[in-house]
């Protein structure tokens, strides 16, 4: 399929933006974006309606996040992908089960206090960040500004270290702006992931994930499927899912404006 022909066919995979509003339409597709960002070809929710509806669309938007009926990650391909809560539970799956048992953000339980993941590359304002949000979650970044200390650190410095915990998936935006956004941990918010890190495999997971971007882009070629992927996957680790799940059946081969690609063998 040429470059053309995907696109037209990846736009009759999007269900219109009708009665179910923004919870069902990414439900519906896994993965979205706010306005389109080039070179990814994943539907813009800003696209689907009038331009004079996009205020009204941005605050359902953020209703749906501040309900965490939508998840709004950072780091996949694009600058801010979102994506529905199971599809977010894979991804932190894949993510969080590259740490250690005793690094990985967990919830409270058994009369013990959540405890904070202990990522090794994190800067020490990060860590400070994560000890306190998970001790009092949630918290804008201009109350753990101030609770760390104006004379210690500044906004902006609290946004980009913060950004590193949004980026490992440990931390979503429940709310608040982007210039003073509302974080809680990912397990504060779905404290069944707990369950799903015991019982669920990575393997598992991430064929959730690729499935449902392959069946969204129609094909794709492995490079395409690596470069959004990236932060959960290496490209070895990468290459032996799709080789697992061309075997099992689920992945077809396909051509992608002349390049070998793959594509889901039935929507998942």
């Amino acid at each position: 399929m040429t470059s053309e022909e995907l696109h037209q066919a990846r736009q009759q995979r999007c269900p219109p933006l009708g009665a179910g509003g923004i919870t069902a339409f990414i439900a519906a597709v896994g993965y979205a974006t706010l306005a389109p960002q080039p070179p990814w070809d994943l539907p813009a929710l800003a696209a689907l309606a009038p331009p004079e509806s996009e205020p009204v669309l941005v605050a359902e938007l953020e209703a749906a996040i501040a309900a965490h009926s939508v998840c709004e990650i950072e780091g996949l391909g694009p600058a801010l992908v979102y994506m529905p809560p199971d599809l977010f539970a894979d991804a932190y799956l894949c993510r969080a089960g590259r740490l250690p048992a005793d690094r990985r953000d967990l919830p409270a339980a058994a009369g013990r206090p959540a405890r904070p993941p202990s990522l090794p590359h994190a800067s020490p304002l990060a860590a400070e960040i994560a000890a306190r949000l998970w001790a009092a979650p949630p918290l804008t970044a201009s109350q753990l500004r101030d609770a760390i200390g104006p004379q210690r650190t500044s906004i902006l410095a609290v946004l980009a270290a913060g950004r590193e915990l949004v980026r490992e998936l440990q931390m979503l935006r429940v709310g608040g702006s982007r210039a003073d956004p509302l974080w809680a941990p990912a397990s504060f918010i779905f404290p069944e992931l707990r369950l799903a890190l015991e019982h669920t495999s990575r393997d598992t997971a991430a064929a959730a994930l690729v499935s449902k971007y392959l069946w969204l882009m129609v094909a794709a070629t492995e490079e395409d499927v690596a470069a959004f992927f990236g932060p959960l996957f290496s490209l070895s680790r990468l290459r032996g899912l799709l080789g697992a799940l061309v075997a099992a059946g689920a992945l077809l081969p396909a051509s992608v404006d002349g390049r070998p690609g793959y594509q889901v063998a039935a929507a998942p």
